[in-house]
């Protein structure tokens, strides 16, 4: 049983929350609270049902930034062959520069654009995953707070604006 529709588990979550005077309680772990994304957890509505919503928040320019070195790393894999079983975690190296020069050029190509967006996955082990992504310079306790409060009460809007950014 997924412990997150457990109405014990989820007045627990709804206690923490209260001890600490927010809408949402910090996951543990080197996720938890950085400066591009934070994982956390709030009691809120899915589906009609009230559930543990564990939550991963973060910038429309982490989303691009994803998206473009991705791409890039594909692109090295395919055009030397010598790079396809590559580290690409390691912060240095021939086929990190080339990776570089790649995601470069493909960050000044028009069809990278990404828009703000929530997407929910239910086949979890706890509760509902939430991946939400937000055009906001940084994510930060005050813009968890906000976003939990605009989710919970309906009024939350998403901007449909396709944007790009600069990795210069």
């Amino acid at each position: 049983m997924n412990k997150g529709f457990d109405p014990k588990e989820i007045q627990a979550i709804k206690d923490k929350c209260a001890k600490k005077n927010k809408s949402f309680i910090l996951r543990e772990g080197k996720d938890s609270l950085q400066e591009e994304g934070a994982n956390f957890l709030f009691v809120g509505e899915y589906e009609g049902k009230e559930v543990i919503i564990d939550a991963f928040l973060y910038t429309l320019e982490m989303e691009f930034f994803s998206e473009v070195i991705d791409d890039a790393i594909e692109l090295v894999k395919e055009e030397k062959p010598k790079f396809k079983d590559a580290d690409f975690d390691v912060l240095d190296g021939e086929h990190i520069d080339f990776m570089e020069e790649i995601a470069d050029k493909l960050a000044e190509d028009d069809d990278y654009k990404v828009q703000e967006f929530i997407d929910f996955d239910d086949d979890c082990d706890y509760g509902v995953a939430m991946d939400a992504c937000l055009n906001i310079p940084e994510v930060n306790e005050a813009e968890i707070e906000k976003f939990v409060i605009a989710y919970k009460s309906g009024s939350l809007t998403l901007d449909k604006t396709f944007y790009a950014f600069s990795i210069s």
